[in-house]
């Protein structure tokens, strides 16, 4: 007798769902975290090449922009625009953009501006309050998008339009002087340097896949409203406060720099941001971006700029660079999303021919064999329960006894009476038989 074969365990539902799109672990969290990354140093490479481009048209209008105080100027107002790119660049790979960059940068010029005006209070005092509202500000977003689940974007725009018009009360709707501001100049070189190890230290943390899975678990693989757990809840809630933080300190340089501050809704700012950030090689899905790249974008955007201004360019020209860059990082962004994978044969998903029987919601009664109705019935009248039907070809009865209450062919015996010494297999069809055995046997 054979034993009855092992059903084959297919994938539940949950498993499933695990492997084409929810969260991943263990091994399967391993295969995804092995992202390409030579798409995006293809690509940075021609950033560099770019920048270059930049520098040389640049030089040829003004020679005098790269040497002296031009120099210091440009490497100020740069460290200020990557600090911004960098600052959005954070909460697109945590997945949950931060609309607010740009009125952030604008409001903590403003309200520094404001403490030291109105509130006599002094810069670094007012530098570190701003700061600490900043802060704040992150923490109500992170409420909003990780509490109640609202998309990040929606809940920046909110903030952003809350900022503009705190800057308006602030401000009055003229022009702030930031007193006492001192010349960062004599500082360019410290702050282009600490600002390109935030932006390039960062990009190559994320090289790392532990830090690349967790930076990115926030981003939606399922339903969008559903809740990510409390591990990619709490790198959302550090991606908003630490995004939000980096555009207060862009605005504070930019303030300082020109020593006033300009009452602005930040929209061209929060443009430079996204442009620096998707150009660089950021998803606006999550999780993937470069090392180098949302630097060298910032860099070439703020000599394009430049250059624009230096040859007397029209108005809209600004604009349309930002918008520009905008539309080719989403391009960019979709080749990183196409090449960046692993693709699908590092995730190896498995594809049963069957559904699983042990699944709820594709549950089937599993069969033991086919009720066949000439081995269980003869001359129309069942057996009972728990009674073998007579081997093919047997001479045994086949009807009721007349004396006995069964029929029996002249000179057999009943097939089932008590003392049953041999143990025959159930037979469930003709060539088929069942490890469940009745009990019943021949009397010899």
């Amino acid at each position: 007798m054979e034993p009855e074969p092992e059903p084959e365990r297919v994938p539940t539902a949950e498993h499933r769902m695990n492997v084409r799109g929810g969260a991943l672990t263990g091994r399967d969290d391993a295969r995804r975290s092995r992202d390409r990354i030579w798409v995006h140093l293809v690509w940075e490479g021609l950033l560099a090449a770019a920048v270059v481009v930049a520098v040389l048209a640049v030089r040829s209008e003004d020679a005098a922009a790269f040497s002296g105080n031009g120099l210091r100027d440009l490497l100020v107002t740069l460290a200020a625009g990557v600090l911004l790119g960098t600052a959005f660049a954070l909460s697109l790979r945590a997945a949950v953009p931060n609309l607010a960059v740009g009125a952030a940068a604008v409001t903590g010029g403003a309200l520094t501006g404001w403490l030291v005006a109105e509130r006599e209070y002094a810069l670094l005092t007012a530098a570190l309050l701003t700061l600490g509202a900043a802060i704040a500000l992150g923490l109500a977003l992170t409420v909003v998008v990780v509490g109640f689940r609202a998309p990040a974007w929606a809940a920046g725009l909110g903030a952003a339009l809350g900022l503009y018009a705190a800057v308006l009360s602030l401000t009055g709707g003229r022009s702030l002087l930031v007193q006492g501001a001192p010349d960062l100049r004599r500082w360019a070189w410290a702050l282009i340097g600490g600002a390109l190890l935030l932006s390039v230290g960062g990009g190559a943390l994320g090289l790392l896949p532990g830090v690349r899975d967790a930076v990115g678990r926030y981003r939606a693989d399922r339903d969008p409203a559903a809740g990510r757990g409390g591990s990619a809840g709490f790198v959302a809630a550090c991606a908003l406060v630490g995004s939000t933080v980096l555009a207060a300190a862009a605005g504070l340089l930019l303030a300082l720099r020109v020593g006033a501050v300009v009452p602005d809704d930040g929209l061209t700012l929060l443009a430079q941001a996204a442009g620096a950030a998707l150009l660089g090689g950021a998803s606006a899905h999550g999780r993937r971006g470069g090392v180098a790249g949302t630097a060298l974008a910032a860099a070439f955007l703020q000599l394009a700029a430049l250059w624009l201004g230096l040859v007397e360019a029209e108005p809209w020209t600004r604009p349309a660079l930002l918008g520009g860059a905008i539309v080719v990082g989403l391009l960019v962004g979709r080749l990183v999303e196409a090449a960046g994978s692993g693709g699908a044969e590092d995730l190896e998903e498995y594809r049963p021919a069957e559904p699983d029987p042990y699944a709820t919601e594709s549950y089937t009664p599993y069969q033991t064999g086919r009720l066949d109705r000439p081995a269980y019935r003869q001359d129309d009248e069942p057996w009972w329960p728990g009674q073998a039907p007579p081997p093919t070809g047997s001479s045994l009865h086949a009807g009721p006894d007349r004396q006995s209450g069964s029929r029996l062919d002249s000179g057999q015996q009943p097939m089932f009476r008590a003392g049953a010494v041999e143990q025959r297999p159930y037979r469930t069809g003709p060539g088929e038989e069942s490890p469940y055995l009745t009990g019943h046997g021949d009397e010899r």
